[in-house]
């Protein structure tokens, strides 16, 4: 993904971010998570702002490509490992006032709002990132058919506010907001647990 000339870009999310045999270090310090995501040659990090600095941190040793990264949720770092508590909320947005950021209804927001310069030569980033939710569509034998969990609904949003308007790039094969029923966490693509490593798809 390409941004052009972006100034600032909001990484916004309302899930876990996930990576596989890691270790997470837990941190308030949203400098040090903002610098864990945005690396690399051409690229300064000049300003950063956050909500739900309480459920962030940073990761070592990641599968699926990462390596190493920062990762948002919507409870504690810690809880995306595979015996982590996944049932805290850290309260942010439960007023509906972050909508805008995410999606209607999102509860337990956590955003990472970075200020980038580029050098001279460069005039882009490419992110990457994983996707993870407890609330994954699930295959039922019983029922033969795939059950959803809609009552909190996970989403994500990757915004790119540098023209003063917020521009969504976090879309689905579909052209879809990314959330929990995203094509992207059925098979064949998802990775569910326990091959996932931790409790999430």
């Amino acid at each position: 993904m390409r941004f052009t000339n972006p100034k600032s870009l909001a990484v916004l999310t309302a899930l876990p971010l996930l990576a596989n045999r890691f270790s997470i270090t837990e941190t308030t310090d949203y400098d040090t998570v903002a610098s864990a995501i945005f690396t690399g040659p051409g690229l300064t990090i000049m300003a950063v702002t956050v909500l739900g600095e309480s459920s962030m941190g940073t990761f070592i040793d990641g599968r699926f490509g990462l390596g190493s990264g920062g990762i948002l949720t919507s409870g504690t770092a810690t809880g995306a490992y595979l015996m982590g508590n996944r049932n805290v909320d850290n309260g942010v947005g439960a007023g509906g006032q972050y909508d805008y950021l995410c999606a209607p209804g999102t509860q337990n927001i956590n955003t990472l709002q970075v200020q980038l310069g580029f050098d001279p030569g460069y005039n882009g980033i490419r992110i990457e990132f994983l996707f993870a939710t407890q609330e994954a569509p699930r295959y039922s034998p019983l029922l033969r058919d795939w059950t959803f969990a809609l009552d909190n609904m996970d989403a994500i949003s990757i915004l790119d506010a540098s023209n003063g308007l917020l521009v969504q790039y976090a879309f689905d094969t579909n052209a879809n907001q990314i959330n929990a029923l995203s094509p992207f966490l059925l098979a064949p693509d998802a990775i569910f647990p326990p091959d996932s490593l931790t409790g999430y798809t």
